[in-house]
């Protein structure tokens, strides 16, 4: 079986998920919980909980942790 390659062709190291950088693999979750705080703020007020508890086993991102940043963020505070 062929090796997968450890470097790009220009001599960058291939490291982190799927030979993207680690600070991408957070990106990528970060905007995950971000969808789902926006996603929060779009439903009405007792509803949010249902919006979250719809997406928490679905997205990897989405932990009551970094919606609570996201819903933070967003909402200016």
């Amino acid at each position: 079986m062929k090796q997968p390659p450890r470097t790009w062709p220009d001599g960058r190291p291939v490291g982190g998920v799927n030979g993207y950088p680690p600070e991408w693999a957070e990106w990528t979750l970060y905007c995950q919980a971000k969808m789902v705080a926006k996603e929060m703020l779009k439903a009405e007020r007792g509803s949010r909980e249902a919006v979250f508890a719809q997406w928490e086993g679905r997205l990897p991102g989405v932990t009551r942790e970094r919606v609570r940043e996201a819903l933070q963020e967003l909402s200016g505070a």
